[in-house]
Parts: C-alpha cells; sequence; structure tokens
C-alpha cells in the first residue's frame, strides 16, 4: 500500500511538472505577443500623426519628410505584423497594402 502510494506522488509531481512547464509556455508566448501588439498600436498612432503632419503643412519640403516618415513608419508595421503573425497561436489578416 505504502508503495502504490509514493508511486502515485511521484506520478503526481511528474504530471505537476508538466502543467507548470505548459504554463510558463503560455505566458511567454502571451507576452511574445502582447508587446509585438503594442509595437504594432505604437506605429499605428505614430502613422496618424506624420498622415495628419503630411496633410496639413504648408511647406512643401516639411511634408515630403513627413511623407518619408510615413513610409518607414508604414513599414515598421508591416514588419511588427509579420512578426506577431510569427507568434504561437496568432492569426493574421493582411490589411496594408504592399
Amino acid at each position: 500500500m505504502i508503495l502504490l502510494m509514493l508511486i502515485a506522488g511521484i506520478d503526481a509531481v511528474r504530471v505537476l511538472q508538466g502543467i507548470r512547464e505548459q504554463s510558463d509556455r503560455i505566458r511567454a508566448d502571451a507576452l511574445a505577443r502582447t508587446s509585438t501588439l503594442v509595437l504594432i498600436r505604437t506605429k499605428l498612432l505614430l502613422s496618424d500623426t506624420f498622415v495628419r503632419d503630411y496633410l496639413l503643412d504648408p511647406d512643401e519640403s516639411r511634408s515630403a519628410d513627413h511623407n518619408r516618415e510615413l513610409h518607414r513608419v508604414l513599414a515598421d508595421l508591416e514588419q511588427g505584423l509579420d512578426t506577431y503573425a510569427m507568434t504561437p497561436n496568432a492569426t493574421r489578416q493582411r490589411w496594408l497594402p504592399v
């Protein structure tokens, strides 16, 4: 009887260790997705600023600078979306023009 309890205890510890490892993987995946989404959100808000500045700036040379910055931010945004698509359990639909 004691041997059976010992085996059950060892098995329970093994199962709990597996659950803990799975939980750690899930947490790491969620953290990776969250940090990527924060980056995407930041780039999206920044692109809004550059669009506004591009459209409203009366100086053509500064307007062209805003346009270049907008394209740079959009490239960063696309890269962030691609990074998010590679994270586990992430699905992505393409919404930015190429």
